[in-house]
């Protein structure tokens, strides 16, 4: 028996019950040679026809690979929020993403979790970056190699369900496409992974709260020693995904880090980041038994990011941090670290400290 279809213009409407069933994603793709190639029929953008037809004509003529059969692993879900667009692509680029959406799984409120639709008719038609991509062939990048990585962190005890959300598997469900104004119709199918629903709000949300005018409002933020704790819990927990997981996130932005109760975080939002253990990188923990400090992890990375003023408040508030860290938490400071040429042009408080760490004094 073909399964239920959503006879919906938005198949993400507060109210719909969504027919889900579980899917098997395939192996990840895309990303350049990061992943396999695109197993996906090419667009041929020569002819005129792929832009001219409707959204709902493409994602019919190219539907997200490996449909059918639907798994006989049927349930619902039924959504009950307004949906939340996550921004793959700028609006200067079209805009476009997966859309995110609160429901609950089998009609019971007591298991309310977090559904990420992947619609390619919500993505550009055309990759505005790379203008190799189809829309729907960006959207099964994002699911696939999203789903994959919550399917690799969800067996770490470390990690899921305290620096990542728990994961809920990877579904999809039909919805009727309308196809002309005289009334065609044909049916498709939709992926979408379920998540557990994290309370908090993310650090984007706070940002642009205190922002009236364009102009960022200091004192309608957090105070400084809570906005700093975030940020260490934030660098501590992307090392930990990493250490743990072998999950490098490779988009930490505002809006994919969720503050909860406590200061504590989340990390949302995996549809780019590297899978290493699947790109054949060696697993961390073999070469040493303990994590890199976020002193040598984070130190370069913040030069692009302040001034010379700022960097050095920056890079005293790493030292500060975690150059005396808690016994087997990270490891200690390499020398290759602590002798580095380049440390000879950083002001003298900060070799101070390097020094009494170990670093010789020349």
């Amino acid at each position: 028996m073909r399964p239920a279809a959503i006879d919906a213009t938005e198949p993400c409407a507060p109210g719909l019950v969504l027919q889900i069933h579980r899917h098997i994603s395939p192996d990840t793709y895309g990303f350049g040679d990061t992943y396999r190639e695109s197993p996906r029929p090419k667009v041929n953008w020569g002819d005129d026809e792929s832009f001219s037809m409707g959204a709902e004509q493409f994602a019919c003529k190219y539907p997200p690979i490996e449909t059918d059969p639907p798994n006989p692993d049927t349930h619902t879900f039924t959504i009950n929020s307004n949906k939340t667009i996550r921004r793959r692509f700028s609006s200067s680029n079209g805009g476009g993403g997966a859309h995110v959406v609160a429901g609950f799984y089998d009609g019971d409120k007591s298991r309310a979790c977090l559904a990420k639709i992947y619609d390619g008719v919500s993505y550009p038609r055309r990759d505005p970056d790379e203008e190799v991509h189809d829309c729907m062939t960006l959207a099964d990048i994002d699911c696939f190699i999203e789903a994959r990585a919550y399917g690799v962190m969800d067996p770490a005890p470390e990690v899921a369900g305290k620096l990542v959300p728990k994961y809920f598997g990877s579904w999809t469900f039909l919805v009727i496409a309308r196809l002309d104004r005289r009334g065609a119709t044909r049916t498709r199918w939709v992926r979408m992974i379920l998540l557990e629903l994290v309370p908090g709000e993310s650090v984007r949300d706070k940002i642009d709260k205190a922002t009236i005018d364009g102009k960022l409002q200091y004192d309608l933020l957090p105070d400084e020693l809570t906005r700093l704790r975030v940020l260490q819990n934030t660098i501590e927990a992307e090392i930990a995904i990493w250490w743990h997981a072998q999950i490098g996130h490779q988009d930490l932005a505002p809006r994919n880090v969720i503050v909860k109760d406590g200061n504590t975080v989340v990390i949302v939002d995996f549809n780019q980041c590297f899978i290493y253990s699947d790109m054949g990188w060696p697993d961390p923990k073999e070469k040493s038994p303990f994590p890199p400090s976020p002193i040598t992890r984070s130190w370069g990375s913040l030069t692009w990011l302040y001034g010379k003023k700022g960097l050095v408040r920056a890079h005293l508030w790493m030292l500060k941090t975690w150059a005396n860290p808690p016994s087997r938490k990270y490891a200690a400071l390499h020398r290759s670290f602590l002798e580095r040429e380049t440390h000879e042009d950083i002001p003298p408080e900060i070799l101070e400290i390097l020094e009494s760490l170990g670093r010789k004094n020349k």
